[in-house]
C-alpha cells in the first residue's frame, strides 16, 4: 500500500502544476505579510477610536424600529469598547504576530481551490490518458488503487495546510512584534478575553474540514463522470456560492441537511451561523456526506467497467 501512495505522490509532484500552485500559495502568503507591513498604521489612537464606536452605536440604539436581534449586537459593542476604555485594553493589532496570524486562516482557501483541482483530476486524468489500464494490469485490488489515490490527496492538503501555517508564522515573525492588545467577547453576560492561539487554530481546523469535504465531493465527481472540469468546476461553485444558496433556501427546512449549507462550522460553533443548527449537527452532517461520497466513489470505481 505505501507503494502505491508513493507512487501517486509522485505522479502529482511530477506534474508542474502542483509545483505552480506551492508557488502561488507561497507567493500570496508573503505578498500579504508585506503588504501588511507597508501599510500598517498607528493604532495608538484606540481610545478615541473606542470612544467613536460608542458614540454611534448610541445614536443607533436611538433609532426607532430597531430589532432585538441589532439592539443586542450593539448594546454588546458598547460593553466591550466601555470595558477596553475602563480597564486600558487596547484591541488586537493586525500589524503583529496574533493579528497577523488571525487572518492566516483566509489562505485556506487557496488550499482549498488547489486540492480540489488535484482532488477532481486523479481518477479522471488516467481514464482521459488511457492509463488506467496499465495501472488495472498490476496484481492489486481496485480498493487500494482508489484508496492511494485518495490518501494522496489527502497527504497534499494536510501538506500545504502545514505550509500555510508556518510560511505565515514566519512571516509574522519577520515583519511585525508580539501584541499588548487583546480581542474581547461577549460570554453570558460578561466581557471575556479570547485565547488568541486557541482561535486561531480552531479557525485552521474548521478550514480543514471544509477542505476535506471539498475535496471529498471532487473526487467523488471525478470518480463517477470521469470528467475533471464537471467535478472541478462544481465543487469550486459550490464552495464559492455556498452561503448565497444557503441564505435563498434558509426558509426550506431541507437546507440544513445539506453538507455546504452546514459547512461553516466556525459560525456554527460561535453561534454565528446562517442557519439554526447545533454544532454537534454540522458535525455530523459533514460525517454522513464524507461516508456518502466515499461509498459513491468506491463502489462506482469498483463496479464500472474501467477497460471501456
Amino acid at each position: 500500500m505505501f507503494q502505491l501512495i508513493q507512487n501517486e505522490r509522485m505522479k502529482i509532484w511530477a506534474k508542474k502544476g502542483s509545483w505552480i500552485m506551492l508557488a502561488l500559495l507561497v507567493l500570496a502568503i508573503v505578498g500579504y505579510g508585506i503588504l501588511s507591513n507597508s501599510i500598517a498604521s498607528d493604532s495608538s489612537n484606540w481610545k478615541a477610536d473606542e470612544q467613536s464606536t460608542i458614540a454611534a452605536n448610541k445614536e443607533m440604539l436611538d433609532e426607532e424600529g430597531i430589532d432585538e436581534t441589532t439592539k443586542k449586537d450593539l448594546e454588546e459593542t458598547i460593553a466591550i469598547s466601555q470595558y477596553r476604555l475602563d480597564n486600558n485594553v487596547a484591541p488586537l493589532s493586525s500589524e503583529s504576530v496574533q493579528g497577523h496570524m488571525q487572518a492566516a486562516p483566509y489562505f485556506m482557501m487557496f488550499v482549498l481551490l488547489f486540492v480540489v483541482i488535484v482532488a477532481g483530476g486523479i481518477v479522471s486524468s488516467e481514464f482521459s490518458k488511457g492509463t488506467i489500464k496499465m495501472l488495472l494490469t498490476r496484481p492489486v485490488s481496485r480498493f487500494k488503487i482508489l484508496l492511494s489515490k485518495l490518501l494522496a490527496v489527502v497527504e497534499f492538503a494536510v501538506l500545504l495546510s502545514i505550509v500555510t501555517i508556518v510560511l505565515n508564522y514566519i512571516v509574522a515573525l519577520l515583519f511585525f512584534g508580539n501584541a499588548t492588545g487583546a480581542n474581547l467577547i461577549m460570554d453570558n453576560g460578561q466581557v471575556t478575553e479570547v485565547n488568541i492561539w486557541k482561535s486561531i487554530f480552531m479557525s485552521f481546523g474548521f478550514q480543514f474540514i471544509a477542505i476535506i469535504m471539498s475535496m471529498l465531493f471532487a473526487f467523488m465527481l471525478g470518480v463517477v463522470f470521469r470528467s475533471s472540469s464537471l467535478a472541478i468546476g462544481l465543487t469550486i461553485f459550490i464552495s464559492l456560492l455556498s452561503t448565497t444558496i444557503t441564505l435563498f433556501l434558509t426558509k426550506y427546512e431541507f437546507i440544513k441537511f445539506i453538507w455546504f449549507a452546514v459547512q461553516d462550522l466556525e459560525g456554527i460553533y460561535h453561534g454565528q451561523g446562517i442557519l439554526d443548527v447545533s454544532f454537534p449537527f454540522a458535525i455530523m452532517i459533514q460525517i454522513i456526506y464524507a461516508i456518502i461520497f466515499l461509498v459513491i466513489a468506491f463502489i462506482t470505481f469498483m463496479k464500472s467497467d474501467i477497460t471501456a
